[in-house]
């Protein structure tokens, strides 16, 4: 196959755009790239950083209820953590794992699970 994937969005239901927005461009400094079709009655959400673009929308309310899980990888999770474990319930973490990777997960207003994931050296980096 001579064609090349260009990237991954990832595109999860949400109950409140409003509510996403301010979980992560305050938790995590993403940038809202999109709402549609106006940002007074949103029913579309796209928010990047770093060439990360994560996508939510207003379900039917006939869709089925959907829970999703990303990671995110970072150069710096402890710096992450700071920041976004005020804006949502952690999970686990920050733990350092036997595949040599610093993790914690949280959940966002919507109960998607957001891993942030660092690849580390050593389990001597494990500590804050």
């Amino acid at each position: 196959m001579s064609a090349r994937l260009l990237g991954l969005h990832v595109r999860l239901p949400a109950r409140d755009l409003r509510a996403q927005t301010r979980f992560y461009v305050d938790g995590f400094d993403f940038l809202v790239a999109s709402l549609w079709p106006s940002a007074d009655a949103p029913q579309f959400l796209a928010l990047q950083r770093d060439g990360v673009v994560l996508e939510f929308y207003v379900p039917h309310p006939d869709h089925p209820p959907l829970r999703g899980c990303f990671v995110l990888r970072t150069d710096d999770a402890l710096a992450i953590f700071a920041q976004a474990k005020a804006h949502g319930p952690i999970r686990w973490g920050p733990e350092t794992y036997s595949y040599g990777a610093r993790e914690f997960c949280l959940e966002d207003p919507d109960g998607h699970q957001v891993i942030v994931s660092e690849i580390v050296e050593s389990q001597d980096q494990a500590q804050p």
